[in-house]
């Protein structure tokens, strides 16, 4: 399967981060919004959890040491 670049939006929220990824785009990966996605982001594993999705995007949410990784890395690929 080949991936095409996705632009997403990273802010803060509560004691985490939120990203949000366009779901069409989701929906093109892995054949449905995932509850968790695992992105590898400067080399660490940073886990994803579900809070919202809405007819353009799936807004998900991340604590913990895994905020430090997606803030500091210049891009993030899905792990699978």
């Amino acid at each position: 399967m080949h991936d095409s670049a996705v632009e997403a939006r990273v802010a803060r929220w509560g004691r985490g981060i939120a990203i949000a990824l366009p779901v069409d785009w989701l929906v093109r990966r892995y054949g449905e919004v995932p509850r968790e996605l695992e992105l590898l982001c400067g080399g660490r594993r940073v886990r994803l959890r579900l809070v919202s999705v809405t007819s353009a995007s799936a807004r998900y949410y991340v604590r913990g040491a895994g905020q430090l990784a997606v803030m500091e890395a210049g891009e993030c690929v899905p792990a699978r």
